[in-house]
């Protein structure tokens, strides 16, 4: 039977799309999580919802001066790959995940309030492990965790994933978000392979192959909603689209 790709979008996990976004613990302090919830499902049609559980440093918003409609607070100073939840620290060896330094953020369990609050509207839930999980002052202060060149020179200042530490705890963070939180899926943008200092954490750089030459609206589309391609392509015959097969949900490449 053919899906009618044209039919009207649902704000739950019964969509026939997905229709995914990111959240972070200072939004949810700051305006609510059924208020963000009620302007995302009634002005976009969100019905997965994901947060950054380790975020690097990072200015926010990225390349923007300012948030649109906090009311709390312009900007927001992200901190060196600290975690919003609580993790299970005896799954951890050497390596264990940093909590905020940040009072109120550290004193929450920002995913499990998030997946409740979600779960409770039908929706499917994720969480992301984003460019560093390891903090950069402790990957500075530890140089046999630092990938190296053929020569044995370091080449940056990011964790090299062969090192039976980091390995470590890379695979507990994973499973420990995977044992204790009612997920849908883990992501993850980790910077693992990457000339660029790690102090450029959010610079981006789309120069690999399958991304030259792309203009226009870029895309790159879920395999779940790989029907979209049609739709979009009447309405924007110039856009250049890039099928990527995985848990992944449809993003803009800006």
């Amino acid at each position: 039977m053919a899906i009618d790709l044209r039919a009207p979008q649902k704000r739950d996990a019964s969509s026939t799309f997905e229709v995914g976004t990111q959240i972070r613990a200072w939004t949810i302090r700051d305006e609510g999580m059924d208020y963000i919830l009620d302007n995302m499902q009634s002005m976009c049609g969100v019905n997965n919802l994901y947060m950054v559980v380790v975020m690097h440093q990072e200015h926010r918003p990225f390349q923007a001066p300012e948030f649109p409609h906090n009311p709390a607070r312009d900007t927001w100073e992200a901190e060196d790959s600290r975690v919003t939840f609580f993790p299970d620290m005896k799954r951890y060896g050497v390596i264990k995940p940093r909590l905020s330094d940040v009072d109120w953020i550290r004193q929450t369990d920002w995913l499990r309030l998030m997946v409740k609050t979600c779960r409770a509207r039908g929706m499917k839930t994720g969480a992301e492990v984003s460019h560093f999980p390891i903090p950069k002052e402790l990957i500075r202060a530890n140089p046999d965790w630092q990938q190296r060149k053929i020569d044995g020179q370091p080449v940056n200042s990011r964790f090299c994933p062969n090192n039976p530490a980091t390995r470590e705890y890379v695979v507990a963070l994973f499973g420990d978000l995977a044992a204790n939180y009612d997920l849908d899926y883990i992501q993850t943008c980790q910077y693992l392979f990457n000339n660029r200092d790690i102090d450029l954490s959010g610079q981006y750089s789309f120069s690999t192959p399958s991304f030259e030459g792309l203009s226009g609206v870029e895309l790159v589309i879920s395999d779940k909603c790989l029907g979209l391609v049609e739709i979009l392509g009447e309405f924007f015959p110039t856009a250049q689209m890039a099928a990527v097969y995985g848990p992944f949900l449809p993003q803009c490449l800006l």
